[in-house]
């Protein structure tokens, strides 16, 4: 799934990914979808969260999305009549353009809905379109505002946002067109379940927890946590050795 301005996990910190797993989650969705569809793996969380998160991570059931990307956008264009009007289509402009920052369709809702969201910050803050002649102008601030959502393929979605947004809206043209912009830097981090890997590892769990037991199952995915732990450390260890030969 990595691909551009996407990243899968960082394990530089480990623990503070993980932490980002459980706080994306506050608002449910995606550990509510865990307790209903993968029993087995809830009793684990239950009794090993992390490690259990990074069975799961390892095991391309959890993945983690990065999204930091400058948005950028005017609506010269205008739209003349009904003010009203105008702001569902700069809303729907706003989702569109937000959407469309990503080729991955499973990234949209997020992006689209974070794009929604700001249309409706930016009404709530100027409810009135200004005079001709006149601007509102508005900064943003996303606030790790948290979102819960489903990918077009089913699977759940849980991001957390932040940035600062800058936003205007004035009229202009001979026939005082409503007009609108948008310019700033968006960053969404957040998980997604894989539902169907979710089931094959709940299931492959169950047969272990049968044959071998609880003690063999929280062994197995404390040794995925493990395993982050080195691979964090290689991370660490390349960074600085990247620094060393740029002479930084």
């Amino acid at each position: 799934m990595s691909c551009g301005n996407y990243a899968l996990v960082n394990f530089k910190n480990k623990d503070e990914v993980l932490d980002l797993i459980l706080k994306c989650s506050e608002q449910g969705n995606v550990l509510d979808s865990i307790k209903k569809t993968a029993p087995t793996i809830n009793a684990l969380i239950s009794k090993a969260p992390r490690e259990t998160l990074a069975f799961l991570i390892e095991n391309e059931a959890l993945e983690i999305l990065d999204f930091n990307n400058h948005i950028s956008y005017r609506n010269d264009s205008g739209q003349s009549g009904n003010g009203h009007v105008a702001w569902k289509a700069w809303k729907l402009k706003m989702q569109n353009m937000f959407k469309n920052k990503t080729q991955r369709d499973w990234m949209k809702p997020a992006t689209g809905t974070l794009g929604g969201h700001l249309a409706d910050l930016n009404k709530k803050e100027y409810p009135n379109w200004p005079a001709p002649g006149q601007r509102n102008e508005f900064d943003v601030g996303l606030n790790n505002h948290k979102m819960a959502l489903t990918c077009p393929e089913g699977n759940k979605m849980a991001v957390s946002c932040a940035g600062e947004m800058h936003m205007e809206d004035w009229r202009a043209g001979s026939s005082n067109e409503f007009r609108t912009s948008v310019e700033g830097n968006a960053k969404i981090k957040g998980i997604i379940l894989n539902h169907h890997k979710l089931v094959q590892i709940n299931n492959m769990m169950t047969d272990c927890y049968t044959f071998d037991g609880e003690e063999e199952c929280i062994k197995l995915v404390k040794d995925s946590y493990r395993r982050l732990e080195i691979e964090a450390n290689k991370s660490k260890l390349f960074a600085l050795k990247a620094r060393m030969r740029r002479g930084n």
